[in-house]
């Protein structure tokens, strides 16, 4: 079996520039969402405070092509311990179809868990599925 080369890919904070690319893969990620959550809220809020917040978008920007994958961070207080410190959640990673099985999502969430340790938490929680 042949593996393919990996995409060339720049891992990096969200900017506004992103805002339809990130809006398309959030519709592709949560289609049944639509109509009953407000991805164009969402996104156009995170963009607006992006500086105030200890949560964070990083995307896959693809070599000539832009954003093809991303992952979001929110930082939450750990409920399973209660008032716990503070813990990064992975809430959402997705990689468009094509860019798949060329480990864009796996340096998503390597760069996630760099995020983390540099933000000062003990732990990332990932989704089940990883």
């Amino acid at each position: 079996m042949t593996r393919e080369r990996p995409t060339e890919v720049l891992i990096r904070r969200v900017d506004a520039g992103d805002r339809a690319a990130w809006l398309r893969m959030r519709y592709a990620l949560w289609p049944a969402e639509r109509g009953e959550y407000h991805h164009e809220r969402d996104v156009d809020e995170f963009l607006a405070s992006r500086s105030e917040t200890r949560d964070a978008v990083l995307v896959a920007d693809a070599h000539g092509v832009g954003p093809v994958g991303f992952v979001e961070l929110r930082v939450r207080d750990d409920a399973r311990r209660g008032s716990g410190p503070a813990v990064a959640h992975v809430e959402g990673w997705y990689v468009e179809a094509e860019y798949r099985r060329r480990r864009i999502g796996a340096r998503l969430l390597a760069a996630a868990e760099r995020w983390s340790r540099a933000g000062g938490y003990a732990e990332l929680v990932k989704p089940a599925s990883s």
